[in-house]
């Protein structure tokens, strides 16, 4: 009789002490992050019109709700056309922008090719514990590029659509037999003291390691869901471009390339105007006919692109002083335009 209820008591004790390490597992699997592309969700499709080519690739279209989409949008069409693209973040269904990664436009065999990466998370991070993006309702909706000819306004425009792109988002839920296992684990015997120190100390170090790991995860998410503003963007891709040497290394022509992209994109982000892909002449008319700018601001945008014209086109070699200025004047523009409200994360 002694042997059985010894042997009750040690199946007891055995179950409690399992009680923190089932807690535990539980509480890794809920942090648990995948960061592996998964190369069987991954997508690529072309769309071709004539000389006019757009491709797209998205890295992962089976995802969960901490986990981030990657975007690629690369166009290329004759040189002697500019393209006009419809806004992506009006045909984001349940998907807000992040990050954005301009490429400097390249010239091949008179074939301009752009390419841009965008890094999407899910915009409705709700308590869901299933898919909250159906298959049918598309995240990413059709988008249209126009492409028209820069100098013969006879030629009609032709415009290339992309398909509709499916994003499964899910979010994992917990095992209800791993719950059922630990509600039916038995409560400790009654049967002495000399079983509160072993099972003290183990609830002790399952609580550090909880509130340690807790801590990380809860620092990783936080950077996840950060979104980016326009202006912070073009700040961190002008500080970039600087570390990356070029005026020493006398690449001026690329370093006015890539700087004035940079501002062209800021604009294109911060006021929602198709301004990486239009010749200056037009970008300038269309903010001219705006009110988003004040006088001041249009005098000092059409000094810069015109001043980085000369040196992408007239082949201009300017000074370190006159490079110095064109920077600055890009830094206190994006400082004086961009959004004084406070974002919400």
């Amino acid at each position: 009789m002694t042997t059985v209820a010894h042997k009750i008591i040690s199946t007891s004790r055995l179950k409690f002490l399992l009680l923190p390490l089932l807690i535990a597992l539980l509480f890794l699997a809920s942090c648990d992050k995948k960061v592996v592309k998964d190369t069987a969700t991954s997508r690529t499709k072309s769309y071709s019109k004539g000389p006019f080519k757009v491709d797209l690739a998205i890295d992962n279209t089976d995802i969960d709700l901490s986990q981030t989409v990657s975007l690629e949008i690369k166009i290329i069409h004759p040189q002697d056309y500019r393209v006009q693209v419809s806004s992506l973040q009006d045909c984001l269904q349940s998907f807000d922008i992040i990050d954005t990664d301009y490429q400097s436009d390249v010239i091949i065999d008179s074939n301009v090719t752009s390419s841009t990466t965008y890094r999407l998370e899910p915009a409705d991070i709700t308590h869901a514990t299933t898919i909250v993006i159906d298959p049918n309702d598309p995240a990413i909706l059709p988008l249209a590029f126009k492409f028209t000819n820069s100098y013969d306004e006879t030629v009609l425009p032709t415009t290339v659509a992309t398909d509709r792109i499916a994003i499964m988002v899910t979010q994992t839920e917990i095992d209800p037999n791993m719950l059922a296992a630990i509600q039916d684990i038995a409560s400790p015997p009654s049967s002495g003291l000399w079983l509160l120190a072993p099972i003290a100390i183990v609830i002790i170090l399952v609580i550090l390691f909880v509130i340690f790991h807790n801590k990380k995860c809860k620092a990783v998410k936080t950077q996840n869901i950060i979104k980016k503003s326009a202006d912070e963007i073009a700040m961190a891709q002008i500080e970039s471009l600087l570390s990356k040497k070029l005026i020493e290394q006398q690449k001026l022509k690329e370093f006015y390339e890539k700087l004035c992209d940079i501002l062209r994109h800021y604009i294109e982000n911060r006021f929602i105007i198709a301004a990486a892909h239009q010749t200056t002449e037009e970008f300038l008319e269309e903010i001219f006919i705006t009110e988003i700018l004040s006088q001041d601001d249009k005098a000092s945008l059409r000094k810069f692109l015109t001043h980085c014209d000369l040196v992408k086109f007239a082949k201009h070699i300017p000074g370190l002083e006159d490079i110095n200025a064109s920077t600055e004047m890009a830094k206190d523009f994006v400082i004086r335009t961009k959004q004084q409200e406070a974002r919400q994360c």
